[in-house]
């Protein structure tokens, strides 16, 4: 499969990815790779009881890599089109990603 060239998208495009369950070990994987060892996500009896989430949520850096991923591998929506990612703009997370909850892009 081709992918399509930014060009080649249209404003009002729609697409939905492939679904991807986000498990413990991977935001435990995760934030270990990082490094990322704050109470939030290391912690289960902080995030039990001292947070709002009351259990495990997927830090936002893990949720964009993830939605990259979707996106530009899984999806082949940019197969054998893709050159770098140069950026990206107004990213916002409007609810955490729990534990075995399945991510859609």
């Amino acid at each position: 499969m081709k992918g399509r060239y930014f060009e080649e998208f249209k404003v009002g495009d729609r697409f939905t990815s492939s679904g991807w369950t986000v498990t413990e070990t991977h935001i435990v994987n995760y934030c270990g790779a990082v490094g990322l060892h704050e109470p939030l996500f290391s912690n289960k009896h902080y995030i039990e009881t001292q947070t709002t989430f009351g259990g495990l949520v997927a830090p936002g850096p893990m949720i964009l890599a993830s939605a990259a991923a979707q996106v530009g591998t899984e999806s082949g929506w940019f197969d054998g089109t893709v050159i770098a990612m140069v950026g990206i703009d107004e990213v916002r997370f409007y609810a955490p990603l729990r534990r075995d909850d399945t991510m859609y892009v």
